[in-house]
């Protein structure tokens, strides 16, 4: 069975936006390190890690090594991809959801985030109410 291919060419989103801004796609390890900042404006963590669906190869969470006011004690905050905001301007990522919320987030050590189930990414999701990431 041969495969056709198609000599039309195919149009790209733009990999940058307006002249000045950071680049519109880039590696996950570039992701690494970006700052995160809450509803208020204040500071609650980096990303530590993207959790991205082999099959698909959506990124579906980031993940936050939180310091400062959370204060966890090497725990890790899993966050719904979908909530994240890209913050142009600071080359951050803002979270529409207030401290309290935060603070009581679901929240686990490297060893339950990395040992490769996901077994804690729907009582995540369910407690900041996201749909599935697939949907």
């Amino acid at each position: 069975m041969s495969r056709q291919t198609s000599h039309e060419p195919h149009t790209l989103p733009s990999s940058t936006g307006v002249a000045g801004d950071p680049p519109r796609f880039l590696a996950s390890s570039e992701l690494l390190g970006t700052e995160i900042y809450n509803a208020d404006g204040s500071y609650i963590g980096d990303i530590e890690a993207v959790i991205i669906d082999r099959c698909t190869g959506w990124a579906a969470y980031a993940i936050v090594a939180c310091g400062g006011w959370l204060g966890s004690g090497g725990r890790y905050h899993p966050l719904p991809w979908s909530i994240l905001e890209y913050l142009p301007e600071q080359d951050a990522y803002g979270v529409a959801i207030e401290r309290s919320t935060l603070e009581e987030a679901p929240s686990y050590s490297r060893k339950e985030i990395s040992d490769g189930t996901l077994s804690w990414a729907e009582r995540v999701r369910h407690y900041y109410g996201t749909p599935p990431y697939w949907s």
